[in-house]
């Protein structure tokens, strides 16, 4: 009775495991970049957004005077990027092994494309004039 349903839940369990890694290696992307501009990070996690309406994972971060609006927006496209990268990756080993799953690389491209939009967290910083 059970081993009918172990495929089912081995699907739930590879699509969770990609949504979380999507998750992770954005804002890891996040962090890389801070990092290497030197940013101290204030707090990672999850909560309402500050400044918006939803809710979701961030980076909070304390910019000194020096840190410019071009490096934040390279900050800010750095989560996306890595994301995106994570789903490339993904979609390349899905397709190497000759699985089924390479549809679940769509979760973190599409992810990435959209959170580059103008009217995502992500998007309307990198989006907005100077």
């Amino acid at each position: 009775m059970v081993e009918e349903y172990l495929p089912y839940a081995k699907i739930l369990l590879i699509s969770v495991s990609t949504l979380f890694g999507s998750i992770v290696f954005h804002e890891l992307g996040h962090i890389i970049a801070y990092k290497a501009f030197k940013v101290k990070l204030v707090k990672i996690g999850f909560d309402k957004i500050p400044g918006r309406l939803e809710y979701g994972f961030y980076v909070s971060y304390q910019k000194d005077a020096q840190f410019s609006n071009r490096k934040d927006k390279i900050a800010t496209f750095s989560g996306p990027l890595l994301e995106f990268i994570f789903g490339i990756i993904f979609l390349a080993y899905c397709l190497s092994v000759q699985n089924s799953y390479a549809l679940l690389s769509i979760m973190p491209i599409s992810s990435a494309l959209y959170n580059l939009s103008p009217f995502c967290p992500d998007g309307s910083l990198i989006w907005k004039k100077d």
